[in-house]
């Protein structure tokens, strides 16, 4: 509720650089060729129908996992997402982008195709989606992703490579977890760089972990979108903390 009564449309927003992001990142009428082939992805996910056994991961959480995740990867909300996420980074032009949970690799792939002369890292624990990822990625001819199996406590404690432009943190069960793994990733963030934290508003407990997180200072430009928070670390923007949501949203605030 406090979001949505926070939440200002494009109409409100006044910093040059803001303006132009979240108008590349939302506008609906902004298409790609590309689309056409992460909707294909999002299909070809559809039609597996591969079998998942509790012996296969050990864990019978896992396997809720990746039910879970079957079932959010299909959605039409899902696709819109992954639009944004590929108008933002075709916009950005990262050099080397990092996704902590890479689940079925669509999102992997998406920033793949939006930045095609990129490094991508997908991290991802469970070695089934790993699998599958890597079988969308050898179809579609992605050659600059990477994929590691590992979880992602172990790959940032391991890590020592170049700083990463973009960063995408899936959601995370507990905030803990999600200050953890912020902490541990922001000595690889880049000066320019801007780190995606999924699910903001999936539990209270997200929310004021959120919140948390804007505080820190490394950070001093962040957006508070319906899905997801970003945190920018570039010195020459203009700090600040703003909360954004679609106009469809409040179509009002484009003529009061």
């Amino acid at each position: 509720m406090a979001y949505w009564f926070k939440a200002r449309t494009i109409y409100r927003i006044h910093p040059p650089y803001l303006y132009k992001l979240l108008d590349k990142m939302f506008d609906a009428d902004q298409c790609y060729y590309d689309f056409d082939l992460i909707w294909q992805l999002q299909m070809d996910t559809m039609r597996q129908n591969e079998n998942i056994s509790d012996d296969q991961f050990g864990k019978k959480e896992l396997k809720s996992t990746i039910k879970h995740t079957d079932k959010s990867t299909y959605s039409k909300q899902f696709l819109d997402q992954l639009y944004q996420l590929y108008r933002l980074t075709y916009w950005m032009k990262p050099t080397r982008i990092l996704d902590l949970g890479s689940g079925f690799g669509m999102r992997t792939a998406t920033f793949a195709m939006a930045a095609p002369k990129s490094k991508i890292i997908g991290v991802e624990e469970i070695e089934f989606l790993v699998q599958s990822s890597l079988k969308s990625t050898n179809f579609n001819q992605l050659n600059n992703i990477e994929y590691i199996h590992l979880d992602m406590d172990q790959f940032l404690n391991k890590y020592t490579g170049k700083a990463f432009d973009l960063v995408f943190l899936k959601s995370q069960p507990y905030s803990n977890n999600t200050l953890l793994y912020l902490q541990k990733t922001v000595p690889f963030l880049a000066s320019n760089a801007c780190i995606i934290v999924d699910g903001i508003h999936s539990s209270a407990e997200m929310h004021r972990c959120w919140k948390e997180i804007i505080q820190w200072s490394h950070f001093n430009f962040t957006v508070e979108t319906r899905h997801w928070g970003m945190a920018f670390c570039d010195p020459t923007l203009s700090p600040g903390n703003y909360v954004f949501c679609e106009s469809h949203w409040k179509p009002w605030q484009k003529y009061l």
